[in-house]
């Protein structure tokens, strides 16, 4: 008798500690995922404020801004297909490293498809730069290269680095 009731307290005991714990998971993956929510709209902001800035700071004419605008538009909707990609690469990769039986070979498939997109959508940015460029004159292209390296060169202090973690 006393080892009966003893074993449903800790049975007891165990199932208020698994309720506990996941009731705190789910709360912590729904701070990632407004926290995620917040950057994705804040990068937005930024990069429609970049595009207004880039503008003014070349003396675009009305002609070039409208290619530029078109350009922008057609290789963020690349970018958008590109990233949703990874995002759903990341969700089953994760599925994949929880799972009871561990499969080696597909987490590694899912992680070289990851890899293959984001060098796409790296090589899709560069040929976007490239085309912007053409419409540019020299002086534009100048400034325009300036900036491009001035950003890559300031994105560690706007990305808020920790102390002694380098990127």
């Amino acid at each position: 008798m006393k080892n009966t009731n003893r074993s449903k307290r800790i049975i007891g005991g165990l199932m208020v500690a698994a309720i506990l714990f996941m009731g705190v998971e789910m709360q912590a993956q729904q701070q990632r995922a407004v926290k995620k929510m917040r950057f994705e709209n804040r990068t937005e902001r930024i990069g429609v404020q970049r595009g207004i800035a880039f503008c003014e700071n070349l003396n675009l004419t009305e002609a070039q801004q409208a290619k530029i605008t078109d350009l922008r538009l057609k290789h963020q909707k690349k970018k958008l297909q590109i990233r949703n990609l990874i995002d759903e690469k990341r969700a089953r990769l994760q599925t994949l490293r929880l799972a009871d039986n561990f499969d080696q070979k597909a987490i590694n498939k899912i992680i070289d498809d990851m890899t293959k997109l984001k060098a796409k959508n790296m090589k899709q940015g560069i040929a976007h730069q490239q085309e912007v460029r053409t419409l540019l004159t020299e002086e534009q292209r100048m400034i325009f290269d300036l900036q491009k390296q001035n950003r890559r060169h300031n994105k560690g202090i706007h990305r808020g680095q920790r102390m002694g973690h380098k990127r």
